[in-house]
């Protein structure tokens, strides 16, 4: 192909189109990912919470009191990385807290934020919180007054990202290969697209001076862009065409005007007519160009009557 092909152009433009599409599913497949993990690792984590809510449980003194009973505790969702939970009651404040919860984290129950990020030991976390979480436990008596509880949970994000990491690389491979087969398949339709208008020019090359015949090929006929083109080409060499012959007519006759006599003299608008296709040049020659080829039959006339005639005057009279 050439540099400033047509071909190369259209191609261009559509794997460049081709190519923003993958990159924008691209993008739109990682977020959509993205987004469909962490809604699933806030509903783990509001079941790891409600699990935590259910190891909460009542003194047996019916006063209210609650302790934490750790012997049941989950597993931790990543398990190269602890979880972190945190509990607080309504009247007692902080009740429990996981063994590898960092010194330097401070989370406060009366946070608004449901839903957050955070790093801890450089490692990314995410967290949630549940308020008002009624205790499971019951105790009876009239002094006995429930509470509530409020719970954080919090788990590493290393897993998801890893996950969205791998749904990218797998997104990006895919629309690669996509791009590729659609790349091979514009190529194709360009070319078959371009095909008429080669066919066009090809046939257009066989147009001679001995040789003034045009055919349309038929692919190029049905191209509906292509016709006002085929229109002017066929206008135009049908006016080629008149003009050399009106111009070898005058060559012709010359040449047998200075075969008879040599001394013969053309007149100016013999060869105004003649070289303008038929067209009138001079107020002279009006007829000539009403009449495409008269100048042609005017100078054979005047060559036929005998050397030493201005051709295309009229005999002065005696």
């Amino acid at each position: 192909m050439q540099q400033n092909s047509m071909q190369r152009r259209l191609l261009a433009a559509v794997m460049l189109s081709q190519l923003l599409l993958a990159a924008g599913l691209l993008l739109a497949g990682v977020l959509y990912t993205h987004r469909r993990l962490l809604a699933t690792l806030d509903a783990a984590l509001q079941s790891r919470a409600m699990s935590v809510a259910a190891l909460v449980r009542y003194t047996e003194d019916a006063t209210g009191r609650v302790y934490f009973d750790d012997t049941l505790m989950p597993e931790s969702i990543d398990p190269r990385h602890p979880d972190l939970f945190a509990v607080w009651t309504e009247r007692s404040g902080l009740l429990a807290r996981s063994a590898h919860w960092p010194v330097a984290l401070e989370i406060s129950p009366g946070d608004a934020r449901t839903h957050w990020n955070f790093r801890s030991n450089r490692v990314p976390y995410h967290a949630l919180r549940v308020s008002q979480v009624p205790i499971l436990d019951r105790e009876e008596g009239t002094a006995f007054q429930p509470q509530t509880l409020t719970i954080v949970y919090a788990t590493p994000m290393l897993q998801l990202q890893s996950q969205v990491r791998e749904a990218g690389v797998f997104i990006a491979l895919a629309s690669l290969l996509l791009l590729g087969a659609t790349g091979l398949l514009a190529l194709w339709g360009i070319r078959r697209g371009l095909r008429p208008l080669e066919h066009l020019a090809a046939q257009a090359t066989h147009v001679s001076a001995e040789h003034w015949e045009f055919r349309v090929p038929e692919d190029a006929q049905q191209v509906e862009e292509l016709r006002p083109l085929t229109r002017s080409m066929a206008h135009m060499l049908e006016r080629l065409e008149r003009s050399f012959a009106e111009q070898r007519e005058f060559v012709e006759c010359r040449s047998r005007t200075e075969d008879a006599g040599g001394g013969a003299e053309i007149h100016p608008a013999v060869v105004a007519a003649t070289s303008a296709g038929g067209r009138g040049i001079s107020p002279g020659s009006r007829t000539l160009a009403r009449r495409p080829g008269t100048a042609g039959r005017t100078f054979a006339r005047d060559a036929a009557a005998g050397p030493g005639r201005t051709i295309g005057t009229r005999r002065p009279r005696a």
